[in-house]
């Protein structure tokens, strides 16, 4: 949406470099493991509202991959 006031201003303004970012489900839900793996406690997920249709697609190929850990979003909400 490229907002002034959003917290991520700064990238959110060149959204074409942004592209070379972009993880499919499947490399996502690597870094989940790799994340649980290292230790960490949770995955944070900051307002996901929008991409529930991937995180629902990532993590049917990391939870039978043993992806464990509770997933948070900014609303509050829990995902198991």
């Amino acid at each position: 949406m490229r907002c002034t006031y959003c917290q991520n201003f700064q990238i959110s303004q060149d959204h074409k470099a942004q592209r070379a970012n972009e993880v499919d489900f499947k490399a996502l839900a690597g870094e989940m493991l790799r994340l649980q793996k290292e230790g960490c406690h949770n995955i944070n997920l900051v307002s996901p509202t929008h991409f529930v249709p991937q995180i629902v697609k990532t993590l049917l190929e990391a939870v039978p991959l043993g992806l464990s850990l509770p997933l948070f979003t900014t609303q509050a909400a829990m995902i198991r």
